[in-house]
Formats: C-alpha cells, structure tokens, sequence
C-alpha cells in the first residue's frame, strides 16, 4: 500500500509517467506536444540519417518499428510535462536504471529478444527550438540534427554509449520520439534502439 501510495504521488508531482496497462485496447500516442508537425516525415528523416552512417560503416539498415515510435514519442511527451528529459522512471531511481526502463517497456506489452545480452537502448537530447509557422517540420527536423551530430561526435571517445546505440550490430528497429513547447524554447527527442520485438503489444490507437 505504501508503495502505491509513493508511486500515485510522484505521478502527480509529475515526477514519472501514468503507466500503460500492458492488457489495454490499445496503445495511446501522446500527440498534444507536436503541433504543426509531420511526426511520420522526422521519423523517417531520422531513419534516413541513421542509416547512411550505419551503410558507411558496412551495418545493415535499421527499420522503424511502430511500437517503438509510440514508445519514444510518448516519453519525448512526457518529457515536455516535466519541463526536462532524462531516463529516470521514477524520481528515486538511478539515472540509467535498465530494469526500470525494461519493466516500462514491458507495461506497455513490449518484450524483447536477448541477443549476448543486448535487448534495447535508450537515446535522449533536447535542444532550443520555437517555432509559429503553419509548418514547424523543416525547422524541427533542422533543430534535431545537432542531437544526432552530438550522437555520433561519441565515435573516437572511450564513453560512447550514444553512438555505440547508433552503430550496434546487435539492434535492427528503432523508434523516434519528438515534442517541443514553445514556452520552454526547446525540443525533446528520444530514440528507442532493440533486438526485436519479441511480444505482442496492444495495438496503436487510431
């Protein structure tokens, strides 16, 4: 009881996400923080990017999984409501805590095959961002590539978690997640990496 009361209160301080019941309908998209962009059009920039670094190092192509979309563009979302991005599912955890994220994943009906101990990653930035104009996806995609850019500056460094996500030969989806808010002039974009999506997650709702 007591846990449930901590959980319930650091929900409504904001401080981690309400929690997906895994035998749900469907799975909900958070799309308030993405006005006047075309999601599917970032997405597909990001994979496009991804892809040509993977190529010139001789990877195979990574595929954009839906599941893994909504995944990310929910915590990107969530990450507008906090006004800040980082791993932490919940306010007393590890700032990297992979059973914390692996038990959010599996809330929201995703498992993943272990292939020698890899399953998924997780990939965070933000960056200032405003935009006004009918079309906000031009600039947010252009606001977006510095994210990348700081990714793959990991290369030539020993700590590279950002790139080795990037560059895995274990990964073959990913999913890309972005919101922004105009009052906080910044953009969030998460990037979820995996093996394979090994269960059957309630459907995206329409």
């Amino acid at each position: 009881m007591r846990k449930m009361f901590l959980a319930a209160a650091a929900m409504a301080l904001g401080l981690m996400p309400a929690i997906a019941n895994a035998d749900a309908a469907c799975t909900k998209v958070i799309t308030d923080y993405t006005p006047r962009i075309n999601v599917q059009r970032v997405q597909q920039t990001w994979l496009l990017w991804i892809n040509r670094v993977r190529s010139k190092e001789g990877l195979p192509p990574y595929t954009l999984n839906p599941f893994l979309n909504a995944s990310a563009t929910n915590w990107s979302a969530y990450s507008v409501k906090r006004d800040t991005i980082n791993h932490k599912r919940s306010a007393s955890s590890p700032y990297y805590d992979y059973s914390a994220i692996e038990k959010w994943f599996q809330n929201r009906g995703i498992a993943f095959a272990n292939v020698e101990s890899k399953t998924f990653s997780e990939n965070i930035g933000w960056g200032p961002f405003h935009c006004d104009a009918k079309d906000c996806t031009p600039s947010l995609i252009a606001a977006t590539r510095t994210t990348l850019d700081f990714f793959l500056s990991e290369k030539n460094k020993s700590y590279r978690p950002h790139y080795n996500s990037v560059m895995s030969k274990y990964f073959k989806e990913i999913g890309v997640g972005v919101s922004y808010s105009n009052k906080q002039d910044r953009y969030y974009i998460t990037v979820h990496y995996a093996t394979a999506i090994t269960s059957a997650p309630p459907p995206i709702c329409k």
